[in-house]
Parts: structure tokens; C-alpha cells; sequence
């Protein structure tokens, strides 16, 4: 039985990956998308993923993501995606216009039955969206795409734009799964593996023209593909190896950093430590295979 999803993403171009995955497989029922602040601002982050799910036929509703922020720092990132956050493909306008932040509000209350919620973008309207009365009642866990493993001195991006709203989400009695930034680097795309994705169909094509703008400063010029792992972790999760943590978020020159510990037995949160790369590959070429094959 598929599973009732909703993702917060900062939608740029793994966040695409992500996404069409999320579409792709008949284990989740995407329900909605809450478009985060990110690399670029929330309405553009909107208007990618508005833009994206009209380009692969898929109606899902699309929320704008709050203005607000509960510390975000001073850490700044180079472009890595494009000026609009996608690559600049040419995507044609879209339709639909998305909804307000107010209106996912409402939208997340009426919910009837428990959602997981996904979020490959930083956490700060993960954690505003906690501080509703009826969160506790609404959500069955919350699996996130942030930290680095194999350099703890070393800040990823979702944990640096918000560490505030990282610290509430880790505070939260929920069960919390992790994929680190290191599965994206371990599982990365080749460019023959790109290839291979441009060659299935046009949301291959796609993928392949905004894959062109994506830069990542350990796989240099091949696409990690972070997001796309985090959803993988929440379908497969027996193709991962997993760890107990507590976690913290550090803070060094103002940046905050997540911290992990791995030397408590059993808490709330896990760690995905190691990826099926090859089981992760094929995965990911057949929900691009699948999009256009989905009615």
C-alpha cells in the first residue's frame, strides 16, 4: 500500500531527480509539495516545481513556502544551479498557480489520515509546520536529506540556511531518518550515467540539459545526487546501512554544522552510513523510464 507523502523542497536540480522519483514510484502517494527557500527565493522555488510537475503531466498541489526564517546565517552559495534555480531549461509557464503557505496550513490540518514527510530543502518550514497543535497527531515520521558524515568540520547547505529550525526539528519526539550528503557523493552520476538518463525519453532529456548547471565540490564534474538518495532511503530502506545518532548542530564563525554521534545504542534517529549503488542506479533510470508511462 502506498504511502502518504508530502516533500518540503528548495526544488533546484537534484530536488527534480527527487521529485520525479517521489512520482515514479507506486510505494508513495505524493500528496503535496511545500516549496522552501533555498538557493534561490520560495516563489521561485514555487514556480520550478510548478513548472516541473506540469512538464511531466502530474497534477499535485504546490504550496509557497514561508518568507520568515528562524536564523538564517550569512552562509552564502555560490550558484550551483542556474540563475532560476533549474538549470535555465525552457520550461513552458505554467497553469496553475501555486497556493499559500496559509493555505498548506489549512490543507495539513484536514489531513485524515498520517503523512511522512520528506524534505530534501533546509528544514524552516518543517519547523514552522511543528508548531501546529495537531503536527504530533498528523505526521509518522520525517526523513531529511542534511549533514555531512565524512567531514564534521564541514556545514551542508540545509543545515546552514536555517540551523535554527534544524535544532527545533531534532528536538522533536518523532522517529527522524537522515540521509547524509555523503550518499549523494558515494552514488554519484556519472556522465555516462547521464547519458543513459538522456536517452529514456523527453523527462530525459530534461534531466540531462539541467544536470548540465549542476556543480558539487567532491564529485567535481559528474551529479551527486543527493535528493534523489533521500528518496530512495524512504522506498528502500533495507539497501542502506543504518546507525543510531544523537545529533547537534555546532556552530563555528556563525555557521551552524551538524554534528554526529554515534555512540549512544538506540535513540530516535538514524543514520544511513552506506548506499546500494547499483540498486540505487537502476532505481532511479526506471522512475525516469516510469514517469512518462503513468497516467
Amino acid at each position: 500500500m502506498a504511502k502518504d507523502v508530502i516533500m518540503f523542497s528548495d526544488t533546484g536540480i537534484d530536488d527534480a531527480i527527487a521529485i520525479i522519483m517521489a512520482l515514479s514510484d507506486k510505494n508513495i502517494n505524493l500528496k503535496a509539495v511545500v516549496a522552501s527557500k533555498g538557493n534561490v527565493n520560495q516563489k521561485q522555488v514555487a514556480k520550478n516545481t510548478q513548472k516541473l510537475l506540469e512538464f511531466v503531466k502530474k497534477d499535485v498541489p504546490v504550496f509557497v513556502g514561508s518568507k520568515k526564517s528562524f536564523g538564517e546565517t550569512k552562509f552564502k552559495l555560490k550558484s550551483v544551479h542556474g540563475k532560476d534555480g533549474m538549470g535555465e531549461y525552457p520550461f513552458k509557464k505554467p497553469h496553475k498557480k501555486p497556493k499559500s503557505f496559509k493555505e498548506f496550513i489549512t490543507f495539513f490540518k484536514n489531513l485524515k489520515n498520517k503523512v511522512s514527510l520528506i524534505c530534501t530543502g533546509p528544514l524552516t518550514d518543517l519547523a514552522f509546520l511543528s508548531e501546529k497543535v495537531n503536527f504530533f497527531e498528523k505526521v509518522e515520521n520525517i526523513y531529511l536529506q542534511t549533514g555531512e558524515l565524512s567531514n564534521p568540520n564541514y556545514t551542508s547547505f540545509n543545515v546552514a540556511k536555517d540551523p535554527k529550525a534544524v535544532e527545533k526539528i531534532l528536538d522533536l519526539n518523532l522517529p527522524i531518518f537522515i540521509c547524509p550528503s555523503d550518499m549523494g557523493h558515494i552514488a554519484y552520476l556519472s556522465k555516462r550515467d547521464v547519458k543513459k538518463v538522456e536517452k529514456t525519453n523527453e523527462t530525459g532529456k530534461m534531466l540531462e540539459f539541467i544536470f548540465r548547471s549542476h556543480h558539487d565540490r567532491v564529485v567535481k564534474d559528474n551529479v551527486a545526487p543527493h535528493d534523489a538518495c533521500l528518496i530512495y532511503c524512504f522506498s528502500n530502506p533495507q539497501n542502506f546501512e543504518w546507525k543510531y545518532a544523537n545529533l547537534a548542530v555546532d556552530y563555528i564563525n556563525d555557521i551552524g554544522i551538524l554534528h554526529f554521534d554515534f555512540s549512544k545504542q538506540k535513540t530516535n534517529k538514524k543514520i544511513c552510513t552506506q548506499i546500494d549503488i547499483k540498486s540505487f542506479k537502476n532505481y532511479m533510470f526506471n522512475c525516469v523510464k516510469n514517469i512518462e508511462m503513468l497516467d
